[in-house]
């Protein structure tokens, strides 16, 4: 009886401690033909086709490892949608940049690990063409 308490015991631990982890993604995109980007805040969409602004936008995440947070299923707003593109127009994946250090995607928020620099926003903004 006391083996089978302990046993009990032991298993509502490991089940407790595995539940509080952090998740952690990180992205490993490659092959994208084109990249376009919807800005949240005037509402235009940019096709990129340029494979160097690809290639910059694509490692800015690519080396990125991003910390879960709180889902983000109810919120509204953010700076760009970004989503990926391989040559036969399939997309690859698809990532909301929330603001410099923090992104949507599948559902929930990610924060950057790192805290020294911000994703690429102002370099994105670079490429839209002037009104």
């Amino acid at each position: 009886m006391k083996r089978f308490f302990v046993l009990i015991s032991v298993t509502v631990i490991i089940f407790s401690f595995t539940g509080c982890a952090d998740k952690v993604v990180s992205f490993d995109i490659s092959g994208a033909a084109k990249i376009t980007v919807f800005s949240g805040s005037t509402g235009r969409e940019l096709e990129i086709t340029d494979v160097s602004a690809i290639g910059n936008i694509t490692d800015d995440i690519n080396c990125r490892i991003f910390i879960r947070e709180k889902s983000s299923k109810l919120v509204d707003g953010f700076s760009y949608l970004v989503k990926w593109y391989d040559s036969q127009n399939n997309l690859i994946e698809e990532i909301t940049l929330m603001s410099g250090n923090k992104i949507s995607y599948d559902g929930y928020f990610y924060i950057k690990e790192d805290s020294d620099s911000q994703l690429c926003l102002d370099y994105i903004e670079s490429l839209y063409p002037a009104e």
